[in-house]
């Protein structure tokens, strides 16, 4: 694989990943106001619970946001909508899930590359 490309490559990755770290942090701004929170406690979870939500995605943004940690980013956010998904599946609403399930096919399309693109970065005889 020729050099440009691979930066060609990563340039696009490096812009999903940050697309998906907007979307992270506008769903942390989301459930931190509080819009969803009567949707959490009919859902089962504890009083308060949207907190931890918006927590997570919080951390789920500023992790994608740098390279060094955007596998852990896109880990956690990955497990962020296993459970979104796992919630309106399972309380009836899988109607709803699409969003849900496309971000995190991205999470997990970001996760890989990132994954694959600090085993080459470590793999590299540079120095």
């Amino acid at each position: 694989m020729n050099t440009e490309r691979i930066m060609r490559e990563s340039l696009v990755w490096n812009r999903v990943a940050l697309a998906l770290a907007a979307f992270f942090l506008f769903g942390a701004y989301s459930n931190a106001s509080g819009v969803s929170a009567q949707a959490y406690v009919k859902w089962g979870y504890p009083e308060g619970f949207h907190v931890v939500t918006a927590a997570c995605e919080f951390l789920v943004a500023i992790a994608l946001g740098f390279p060094r940690t955007r596998v852990y980013g896109a880990a956690l956010g990955t497990m962020v909508m296993v459970a979104a998904l796992a919630t309106l599946v399972l309380n009836g609403a899988a109607d709803r899930a699409v969003p849900a399930l496309l971000t995190l096919a991205v999470s997990v399309a970001v996760g890989i590359h990132a994954r694959r693109l600090s085993s080459r970065a470590s793999a590299c005889p540079c120095e």
